[in-house]
């Protein structure tokens, strides 16, 4: 199958985003799919990607830089039709761009869109204006009822297009994010700790991700200072970067904590099993607004889990608390004590930590791989397809 892949991501920014593109089109192209992605400029000598590549201006995200360089996007979008002759549009939904569901309707191609969130409820929430919510409104309404078919990474987030745009239903499926096993994997806990220059002895928490609204880093360091308290030598390791990383800091700092805590900084994707090989005790703490998005962040959780981490993560939705509380501390994100005895329980209890972690390395092994989402998610496409 000829399958063109549309994205507004920059892959020469680290993130979750980055690795779920491209981990997704590498297993296509190993099922032996021809892919050609669509995406902004990225350093091509630093990403070397085994597919075809075509890039198209992209000037920024405020509202009117994007209407140009989905303009840009139009004119080239239209320029790979004729050429690639794709069998399906996939694209990875968009802010602001009412150009592609209406380009594949005149070409009458077949269009797919993976679904992160609902976007305009997501700028309502963080305070947008009110012309973007309006507009991502129709847009989303649009692109919805006309598409094939739609993946989302979350039931939650299933069960919520769902509600929202009730005659789209059937178009929806749940497809979870995987993780790479050969990359992420357990490690002898003592050799990475040495070869990245922490304490070998010493106890460790830590947190991997974004500094930004949708996680909340803020509670991971008033969790370290309570449980600091109870455990001693215990330090924090806080890996990753974003628009929130200072005020972290600012917060260590005032705390008295910056001997205790370890900002690392950006960290290359390859990089970060050996970090997560460090951690005693794994936190995932997602933000109230992204727990009601899309409920718990399964990416990072499942990239602990591959690593052997004993994680606790927040959760708000009974169903994620009953889908992953086998295997991780789940822990209601309102409840500030519960979650710091629950660190402070895996820490003291090497047995209880040990059969979680053991149990979590079974669960990843049977139901979670880049390979198994990115069968499913061809599986869906040739499915919609055929329905047609």
């Amino acid at each position: 199958m000829k399958i063109l892949y549309i994205s507004s991501i920059e892959l020469d920014v680290q993130g979750g985003p980055k690795t779920h593109i491209i981990e997704m089109l590498k297993e296509w192209r190993r099922l032996g799919h021809d892919i050609l992605l669509l995406a902004p400029p990225f350093n091509r000598e630093h990403l070397i990607l085994p597919l075809k590549v075509m890039v198209y201006p992209f000037f920024g995200y405020s509202f009117f830089r994007r209407i140009i360089s989905y303009l840009f996007l139009s004119v080239i979008l239209i320029r790979c039709l004729h050429k690639f002759a794709p069998h399906v549009l996939y694209e990875r939904q968009m802010e602001f761009n009412p150009f592609i569901w209406f380009i594949c309707r005149i070409f009458k191609l077949p269009f797919f869109i993976e679904i992160n969130g609902l976007i305009a409820e997501d700028l309502k929430q963080t305070g947008s204006r009110v012309i973007p919510i309006f507009i991502h409104n129709i847009i989303e309404k649009k692109e919805f009822h006309s598409s094939a078919g739609m993946c989302c990474t979350s039931p939650i987030l299933k069960k919520k297009i769902g509600e929202k745009y009730k005659n789209t239903a059937n178009k929806v499926s749940y497809i979870p994010n995987g993780v790479n096993l050969n990359l992420f994997r357990p490690m002898n806990k003592r050799e990475c700790r040495i070869k990245i220059g922490f304490l070998p002895e010493s106890k460790y928490i830590g947190y991997v991700g974004t500094f930004n609204h949708l996680h909340d880093s803020e509670q991971v360091i008033e969790s370290f200072k309570k449980v600091a308290e109870k455990i001693s030598d215990l330090r924090l390791i806080m890996a990753g970067d974003g628009p929130r990383r200072r005020d972290c800091q600012n917060l260590v700092a005032d705390y008295g904590l910056a001997n205790k805590v370890i900002f690392t900084g950006p960290v290359n994707y390859e990089d970060v099993p050996a970090i997560i090989n460090c951690f005693d005790v794994g936190l995932v703490f997602a933000s109230k607004l992204r727990l009601k998005r899309e409920g718990v962040v399964a990416f990072k959780l499942f990239e602990l889990l591959a690593c052997g981490c004993p994680t606790v993560a927040y959760y708000k939705d009974q169903e994620d608390y009953n889908r992953y509380s086998p295997f991780v501390k789940m822990v209601y994100f309102e409840d500030k004590q519960t979650i710091i005895d629950a660190i402070v329980e895996l820490l003291r209890d090497p047995d209880k930590s040990s059969g979680m972690a053991e149990r979590a390395l079974y669960y990843i092994k049977e139901n979670v791989s880049w390979e198994r989402s990115a069968a499913k998610t061809v599986d869906f496409i040739k499915r919609k397809i055929k329905a047609i």
